[in-house]
């Protein structure tokens, strides 16, 4: 895992729980399929964004690149994420359907996953005890 400049990674003390998960299911993921995974965004390196949400400032979300991915292997990520997260996952404003990775190409960020959740999603169920 490595992060873009301008990201500080102080930053996931802040994460909810339930981002977490998704985080730490996205490292797995991207481990196994040989994917780069570089964190583009979080919190404190959003100060002059404007967004729709405030998911990133909540501790709720955070993104991470495409740069290097063939548009297959973005979309199997988002296959994944979306089937496995939807409960947890936040509510797209695109469609208003609870997803819990969008992909974005803006302008500014470049090409990225966003990965969200929900307030106060109920994260339990993906924690197991041996």
């Amino acid at each position: 895992m490595l992060f873009k400049e301008g990201v500080n990674p102080k930053d996931l003390e802040q994460l909810k729980p339930a981002a977490w998960i998704l985080l730490c299911n996205a490292i797995l993921y991207c481990e196994e399929m040989g994917l780069d995974l570089i964190i583009t965004s979080l919190i404190s390196d959003r100060k002059k964004l404007t967004s729709e949400s405030t998911t990133h400032e909540d501790g709720r979300a955070f993104d991470i690149s495409t740069w290097r991915w063939s548009p297959v292997q973005v979309q199997r990520f988002l296959y994944k994420f979306n089937a496995d997260y939807s409960d947890i996952g936040a509510i797209s404003s695109s469609d208003g359907k609870p997803k819990a990775a969008v992909y974005h190409n803006f302008k500014n960020l470049g090409e990225h996953l966003h990965l969200q959740v929900k307030p106060n999603a109920k994260w339990h169920r993906f924690i197991t005890r041996s």
